[in-house]
């Protein structure tokens, strides 16, 4: 099994600077993005981004985005707590975050079939959560979808992709084996 789909259901999401995160999910990625945070642009992050990725991971985005909408009190909360994290070693809880993140991005690599690749035009978040509410924005259901764990997610979406007939999520044995083309009859 690739590790991408036991991170989807077995990483334990670590504490940082002393706070319990959730799994990394849909909204919470596209919630740091949405802020511009280093964490997901890929920038230099500092002391005040980890904070923030702190706040956004350690709470639904349900509850992230109803919060959000009063941003400066957010963010008064943000620099509060992060003069209390001043002791704590930037590079170490760093190194903790972004190991974090990367266990959940984790995903199964696309095969390649010539030189193309399906790259999608919109918002990878949206495209995700739009592929598996099956097209369907129940506000219940839709939010529980932007809370699911991004590997998790993406283990599914693959699984949906490989069950409406497209097998370059999977390798070329376990395609055989879908279409019944396997050496033993």
């Amino acid at each position: 099994m690739l590790d991408c789909y036991k991170n989807a259901w077995l990483v334990e999401p670590p504490e940082v600077l002393k706070r319990q995160l959730l799994p990394f999910s849909i909204g919470h990625a596209y919630l740091l993005e949405a802020f511009d945070s280093p964490l997901m642009t890929g920038g230099v992050p500092g002391m005040d981004d980890l904070v923030f990725g702190v706040w956004v991971c350690a709470r639904p985005f349900g509850r992230g985005v109803e919060e959000l909408r009063d941003v400066d009190r957010v963010l008064k909360e943000c620099m509060k707590w992060g003069r209390k994290c001043r002791g704590h070693d930037l590079s170490d809880e760093l190194t903790v975050f972004t190991g974090y993140m990367r266990a959940y991005f984790d995903c199964p690599e696309r095969w390649q079939k010539g030189n193309t690749q399906t790259q999608p035009r919109v918002q990878w978040q949206f495209a995700l959560v739009w592929a598996l509410s099956g097209g369907r924005l129940d506000v219940g259901t839709h939010t529980d979808l932007w809370d699911l764990p991004v590997g998790l997610a993406l283990s599914y979406n693959a699984a949906r992709i490989t069950a409406g007939g497209d097998d370059s999520v999977v390798g070329e044995d376990v395609a055989d084996l879908i279409d019944g083309n396997t050496d033993d009859g």
